[in-house]
């Protein structure tokens, strides 16, 4: 019988974080949660991944379109710096580019109200999707 592992995805703001989850056998992603960016996030953090089983965590590193960082992208990893610093899990970085724009743009096209978080969890989805799609040897762990 093989394992299952949970993947969390973040998209790191400066204001909120989304998080989407998924598991390495069924690779459907879902949102999750979208978090304040406070004093108390790595600790929020810390409990998505006891409570979900999480055994890879996947964080979307965004920089310019030319792949150049960008001030946000050092922002990211500062803050995960501080977030491997602390957890157990393995931490990967995806390139983030356009997630939001895409969940927006789903969003959009649904046409039913919706919130800034859900734009952020949903482009959490989209990191993830992309991780489990361009990183075969770390899912089928």
């Amino acid at each position: 019988m093989v394992a299952s592992l949970n993947i969390l995805a973040l998209d790191v703001g400066e204001r909120r974080v989304g998080t989407a989850i998924a598991n390495s056998i069924s690779r459907l992603s879902s949102p999750l949660r979208t978090l304040t960016q406070d004093d108390s996030i790595i600790t929020s953090i810390q409990d998505i991944l006891n409570k979900e089983n999480i055994g890879v965590l996947v964080i979307g590193l965004p920089q310019n379109l030319s792949g150049q960082d960008t001030d946000q992208t050092r922002y990211v990893r500062e803050f995960s710096d501080k977030l491997h610093a602390i957890v157990k899990v393995p931490v990967f970085f995806e390139d983030e580019a356009l997630s939001s724009v895409r969940a927006r743009k789903t969003l959009d096209d649904s046409k039913k109200p919706y919130q800034k978080g859900d734009v952020d969890s949903l482009a959490a989805c989209y990191i993830l999707d992309d991780f489990i799609a361009n990183h075969p040897e770390v899912v089928n762990v």
